[in-house]
């Protein structure tokens, strides 16, 4: 969920998303990555729809299998061929990135994929701090054993108009975060290092309940 000893930006936190060819981070490939900042000003945060960043990402071995994918992310072949190559994609995002710790929806699924894709392209992955919001449903008062990202945001009375799309499903998750973090102070969670120790207890019980 992190890396111990890398200091978390205390007021710019990011929320991201990735789009792939597949499920599988060992053989499938990035399509698209997009991200949206939010800005801590004094105990609130707010949306940053001018500090984004979206990508989609030129994969480097077609698959034949990826046609059916098509259907569900939406990125045609005209538009993968066109994409940044991921050297260059992944080098652009980690500099937006900068100091700023992450967060995602099944934020492990983006990591591995772009842990990989990095270690490919001759480079260390960014260092930066990152948790899964899944760890926290309960927080959103959700009991379901494994809760899509579809649920929280029904809880949440959020309305997604396109998924699987990677900024879309950023910008959701991002206003997801918006209504958890009433929910996190109120248990006087309010820093980085507070709420990832609260999300790797909630990950810890749930393993052992298992």
């Amino acid at each position: 969920m992190a890396l111990w000893g890398v200091k978390a930006n205390p007021s710019r936190w990011v929320v991201l998303d990735v789009e792939t060819t597949g499920l599988d981070p060992a053989r499938d490939q990035l399509l698209s990555i997009a991200a949206v900042a939010l800005h801590r000003e004094g105990v609130q945060w707010a949306l940053c729809a001018g500090d984004a960043f979206e990508v989609r990402v030129q994969p480097e071995r077609p698959h034949e299998r990826d046609k059916h994918n098509v259907l569900v992310h939406g990125i045609g072949f005209g538009e993968q061929a066109a994409g940044t190559a991921p050297a260059q994609a992944l080098r652009e995002f980690t500099a937006w990135l900068a100091d700023s710790p992450w967060m995602g929806y099944h934020a492990p699924f983006d990591w591995a994929f772009l842990r990989r894709q990095c270690r490919e392209s001759g480079f260390q992955p960014p260092a930066n701090p990152w948790l899964d919001l899944r760890d926290l449903t309960e927080e959103m008062g959700l009991n379901l054993p494994n809760p899509s990202l579809d649920d929280c945001l029904a809880q949440a009375n959020i309305q997604m108009f396109k998924r699987h799309d990677a900024m879309a499903d950023a910008w959701a998750t991002a206003e997801l975060w918006l209504t958890l973090w009433p929910r996190l102070r109120a248990k006087g969670l309010n820093e980085w290092s507070q709420i990832h120790r609260a999300a790797r207890h909630r990950r810890w019980l749930h393993r052992l309940s298992r």
